[in-house]
C-alpha cells in the first residue's frame, strides 16, 4: 500500500522515498510531523502489519 500526493510524492508507503515508510507509534507518540509542498502535516500511520491498512493524514 502506499499513499501518493498529487505532485507525485509518496507520503506514506515502503519505498525509501516516501516521507513516512514504518510506523509512526512511538514512545514519544503516535505521530509524526511532516512537511509536503510548504505546509505542515501530522501522520498517523501503525505500520503495515495489520490485516487492515490505515492511516490518518490531518493538515496544521
Amino acid at each position: 500500500m502506499s499513499c501518493v500526493s498529487s505532485d507525485g510524492t509518496c507520503v506514506i508507503g515502503e519505498s525509501p522515498v516516501c516521507l513516512v515508510g514504518k510506523s509512526t507509534i512511538s514512545t514519544s507518540g503516535r505521530y509524526s510531523s511532516i512537511t509536503l509542498d510548504g505546509t505542515n502535516y501530522v501522520v498517523y500511520y501503525p505500520g503495515g502489519n495489520g490485516t487492515l491498512e490505515r492511516f490518518l493524514i490531518t493538515s496544521l
